[in-house]
């Protein structure tokens, strides 16, 4: 029975059918535009012949083929045509232009009417091929141009050196000959009549090297050089200055060089100016290569095609004055590295212009793209340089290694995103945080069912090629990230490859990877951290590094023997013997990622490498508690990452694995000792400690310079990444250190009573003081234990994400279980975001014995950076050990106002309490007093502060008052705020010395009026008591003045019973 086909059926059909024909057009454009491309950067092609191949290339793109003909018109030049060409009325034109001037235009024309579409018979994507097109063709003739007078400048250059050569090998005798004249002079006859700009260059040289020798006659001609000016006159004293110079005569500058010469000929033997000659003229071939670097957006395939022409030549580098090579490598540091002075300044210093020809051997992105390798792969690279620089003279470190590195420009993410229509997500930014975060997975999804361009494509592939079978990690490296002052530690995604399979399976694997990192730029963290810096604004752009993993093959696996991060400075000093110069590492054995990440069920070794017998935990029982249980690696069968037991993993392949010695001890009766040539380790009680490779290695030496060596020619500290394939210590990645403000000491308060105290600890405390802590969100450890799904502890998660937007910024704390940040074990610590904590002041993680909640000690991870960063203060809190003390019933007694901020989660509230002060203290805060140098800290309940709560109000007044809208000439306090003695009531009296209008009067008082009232609810807040408002403001003019009136007397008494407020105008 045949079925029936519905109307739908063929509306369906119909949208198919259009769908596909839609699709046919976009690969014919596409198709068209990729053979331009080829044709514009084949250079074997004349300009004509380029012209004309592109003209037969382009009826196929256009919608109606058999009846499109080309003509690419240009001013003063044949003009290109396809045979059909015929002018007609449906023509369709785009101008080229060159230097912002229209050299000529090209045209596509129909030879039959077709029905009308966005531009007469022409489609919209059509116009958009067409501009596409001139645009290319105005780049495409410019830098033809260009390199036609470059190449004829070149032939210039190679004749005169052949007349130097000849002069070479003239005997002494025939140059003595007064009627013949040298070649050097004859050569100066041929550039004054071919090439003015080189004799000019010439010139320049000749009259700097006369002078660096002192002669006389040549100052001589420099004074006469300067414009003369009658002595008498006025003008002498500002010539240059206020006054322009006068402009010389061309015939005398003419006469000027003549005589800079006969000044040579006097004084310098003719051989030794032959042999200048021939220097400068050799220094003059690097010209080109100093003209296309000073170029701004030079695209990557000129630079790089103009680096090889030159390295081509023998001697090349010898042959480029010392000038020469540093304007050179600073403008090649700027368009591959970065514009800040501080990077160009030190990177000047190390970096060679050999070493771009060698890096852009290793660089993919857009031909004519203008992009950037991004601060991750800036950091690597200088490192590097610096270190092998270093490496020539330190015998310590002479067995530094680097990995294989290979980069994608940061525009290359420019042209994946117009190639698949993605225009929209610039807009993202923009978004609400929540928005963001609900957005980000759909967006990940849709960047990775994109394609990329097919020369982003090609570039890829020969990365594949070229790393093999390697295992490989895609890390970002944005235009920001990395850069000093903003770290972005984290931020951005890194992803290990594992590179398995055929080449098309790892090169979409690939591409898999970079599509991702790609999209984590338009994720809620990132943003919001750009948003709080004032960077969202910035046109951020993500390069690409990609990187060889470090590590050996063990069984089925690929792994580092560790891995870490070391910094030279200490943020988090366990003892008060160790400063902040001491540094730290922090260690894992396998691959680096439990080393940066907080895991949940885990702990890193840590160490100062200037201080290495100051133990985190010096008792050995704690040394086993804390040591690394668990490693990462790479399985090569399967191809994803496994978390594997550490001993375990050690006592199944202690043959195979390498230096196992140096990274486990044995325990046994008590002790730990490092493991004997001879350990059977099925039996023995393994502890990862890393004794002898702290020890017995020089490794923390190794360590130990890098991070001075870095920090001292960076000029700021450093975090360093680091692994060990089993032989050598490799240096991937380095940055500037987030660091935390410099805080003065101040002594934990002895004085204050038992009631008040909220918590105190003996144990691992920075030097920090906190005040006017208004709100305590609290995650109670035993409830968020007794959560028995996932779903739930995530839940929680977001409560305190909503709260830090809710909530005034730095005026809370958040104290809860174990480990925030935590990946992996969630149940271990709330699974939070740099996003959702920003806005807090301090973070707590409290160590319950019941629940098993053990804060580990953060530092070095991207969170607690984040922590540093932004000034946010971390304490572990150990109740149930030693001295450590937590009032928690002083949370449970005051009311939970959970529901009054959020009132959906009202479920929650038995695990997850808000606390505001003032109803524990009406009208107080909390303060927290962290000295470090004593290793104590104390938080304690600060009773009302009605003097600087109103001295605070008073300034936000004056801050948001503007006084010529309103007509205010002064503004004075008065009463008993001014006196320093307000009760809970008082008001806040006001002096406002007016000059305006009526109606200007009676908006003021609106205006003072609804602060009043605002001020009020604020204070019945912190106090309890209820007023109507909380300003009495008092007008006086200037006539209440000259008169001495009842309020105006408290400005002229000689008793000072005013106080004068600094408003917009005196700032």
């Amino acid at each position: 029975m045949a079925q029936e086909i519905t109307m739908d059926d063929k509306i369906n059909e119909s949208t198919n059918g259009n769908m596909m024909r839609e699709l046919k057009e976009r690969v014919k454009e596409l198709n068209c535009f990729y053979q331009i491309t080829k044709i514009v950067n084949d250079s074997k092609l004349s300009i004509d012949e380029a012209l004309q191949k592109i003209t037969n290339l382009m009826s196929p793109a256009w919608q109606f083929p058999e009846i499109t003909c080309v003509r690419i018109n240009l001013v003063g030049r044949k003009e290109f045509k396809t045979e059909n060409y015929k002018k007609t009325k449906w023509t369709q034109e785009s101008e080229i232009i060159v230097d912002e001037k229209k050299i000529g235009r090209l045209e596509v024309t129909y030879l039959e009417e077709k029905p009308h579409a966005a531009e007469g018979p022409f489609l919209l994507e059509e116009r958009r091929l067409i501009d596409a097109i001139a645009s290319l063709l105005g780049k495409f003739i410019e830098e033809r141009r260009i390199k036609e007078e470059l190449e004829q400048q070149r032939k210039r250059l190679d004749y005169v050196q052949k007349i130097m050569k000849a002069e070479e090998k003239e005997t002494a005798a025939k140059s003595k000959t007064p009627e013949k004249k040298h070649n050097w002079e004859v050569i100066l006859d041929l550039l004054v009549k071919t090439d003015p700009r080189t004799l000019l260059r010439i010139t320049r040289k000749m009259t700097y090297y006369l002078y660096r020798i002192e002669n006389e006659k040549v100052s001589a001609l420099l004074n006469r050089i300067a414009p003369s000016v009658d002595s008498d006159s006025s003008a002498i004293d500002f010539r240059g200055i206020h006054m322009p110079n006068q402009r010389q005569n061309l015939n005398d500058l003419v006469t000027i060089q003549r005589e800079v010469f006969e000044i040579a000929k006097e004084c310098i033997p003719a051989e030794d100016i032959s042999n200048l000659f021939a220097n400068w003229m050799k220094q003059d071939k690097a010209r080109p290569l100093l003209l296309q670097s000073q170029k701004a957006g030079i695209p990557l395939v000129e630079i790089a095609a103009e680096l090889n022409r030159f390295f081509d030549q023998p001697d090349a580098e010898l042959s480029i004055s010392p000038e020469d090579q540093m304007s050179i490598k600073t403008a090649l540091i700027r368009r591959f590295f970065t514009e800040r002075l501080e990077y160009v300044n030190v990177a000047k210093m190390f970096f060679d212009v050999a070493d771009f020809d060698n890096l852009l051997e290793h660089v993919v992105g857009p031909a004519q793209g203008t992009g950037k390798l991004g601060g991750k792969s800036s950091g690597v690279l200088l490192a590097e340089k610096i270190i092998k620089e270093e490496m020539k003279k330190d015998d310590v470190l002479k067995d530094i290694t680097f990995p294989k590195n290979w980069y994608l420009t940061s525009d290359s993410i420019l042209s994946f995103i117009h190639y698949n229509d993605l225009d929209e997500v610039s807009h993202v930014k923009y978004l609400d945080p929540i928005e963001i975060r609900q957005e980000q997975p759909f967006l990940e999804q849709i960047f990775k069912h994109s394609s990329f361009p097919y020369e982003i494509v090609e570039g890829l592939r020969r990365i594949i090629r070229d790393f093999k079978d390697s295992p490989i990690i895609v890390r970002s490296s944005s235009l920001l990230e990395d850069s000093f002052g903003y770290a972005f530690s984290g931020k951005y995604k890194s992803l290990f490859v594992p590179n398995l399979g055929t080449e098309e399976e790892r090169l979409h694997a690939l591409m898999d990877a970079i599509a991702e990192v790609y999209a984590s730029t338009f994720s809620p963290d990132p943003i919001e951290y750009r948003r709080e810096r004032g960077l969202l604004d910035f046109n951020e752009e993500m390069g690409i590094l990609i990187q060889e993993v470090v590590g050996t093959r063990v069984g089925p696996y690929f792994l580092p023997t560790y891995a870490g991060v070391a910094f030279s400075r200490n943020e988090f000093r366990w003892s008060p013997r160790i400063s902040r110069e001491d540094g730290m590492i922090r260690i894992v054995p396998g691959l680096g990622t439990r080393a940066v990440d907080r895991m949940g069920n885990d702990y890193p070794i840590l160490i100062s490498p200037k201080r290495p017998n100051l133990h985190v935990n010096p008792l050995v029982e704690e040394r086993i508690k804390y040591s690394p249980r668990y490693m990462d690696m790479i399985n090569l069968e399967t191809g994803i990452i496994e978390t594997v037991d550490a001993v375990k993993f050690f006592r199944e392949h202690a043959e195979e694995f390498p230096k196992l010695s140096d990274i486990v001890s044995i325990h046994e009766s008590g002790r730990l000792s490092p493991p004997s040539v001879l350990f059977n380790p099925e039996n023995a009680d393994i502890v990862v400690t890393f004794s002898n490779l702290f020890e017995k290695s020089d490794f923390l030496e190794k360590i130990k310079r890098i991070l001075a060596l870095l920090e001292e020619k960076i000029s700021t500290p450093v975090d360093v990444e680091f692994a060990c394939d089993g032989k050598n210590l490799f240096i991937l990645q380095c940055r500037p250190q987030s660091q935390s403000l410099g805080i003065e000491r101040k002594p934990v308060p002895k004085d204050i009573p038992d009631d008040r105290k909220l918590f105190s600890t003996k144990k691992y405390v920075t030097t920090a003081q906190i005040e006017n802590i208004e709100y305590i969100v609290y995650v109670i450890p035993e409830e968020y234990t007794n959560l028995t799904k996932r779903e739930q502890m995530q839940k929680v998660a977001k409560i305190v994400s909503e709260l830090n937007v809710k909530l005034p910024k730095r005026k809370f704390i958040l104290m809860g279980p174990g480990r925030w940040g935590s990946k992996g074990d969630i149940k271990l610590g709330v699974p939070v975001r740099y996003g959702d904590i920003n806005n807090t002041a301090m973070m707590l993680e409290i160590a319950k014995e019941k629940g098993g909640y053990i804060p580990e000690l953060s530092f070095g991870t991207h969170f607690f950076q984040d922590l540093v960063e932004s000034n946010i203060r971390y304490l572990p809190l150990y109740p149930d050990q030693g001295e450590d003390l937590f009032n928690e019933k002083m949370l449970f007694e005051s009311e939970n106002s959970l529901t009054n901020v959020l009132p959906a989660y009202k479920n929650f509230e038995d695990v997850v309490r808000l606390v505001k002060i003032s109803d524990i203290i009406p009208g107080g805060t909390l303060s927290v007093v962290m000295d470090g140098e004593a290793n104590e800290a104390l938080a304690y309940l600060k009773p009302a502060d009605h003097l600087t709560w109103r001295t605070q109000k008073i300034e936000e007044i004056a801050q948001a008052l503007d006084p010529q809208l309103y007509g205010i000439q002064e503004m004075y306090l008065i009463g008993s705020t001014k006196d320093g003695s307000p009760g809970p009531t008082s008001d806040i009296d006001l002096l406002v010395h007016f000059k305006g209008t009526d109606e200007q009067k009676d908006k003021l008082m609106v205006w003072f009026d609804e602060w009043g009232k605002k001020l009020a609810k604020e204070n019945k807040e912190r106090t309890g008591f209820d007023t109507e408002g909380l300003l009495d403001v008092h007008i006086i003019t200037d006539e209440d003045i000259k008169k001495k009136s009842s309020w105006a007397s408290h400005i002229t008494s000689p008793y000072q019973t005013v106080r004068k407020i600094s408003l917009k105008k005196d700032n």
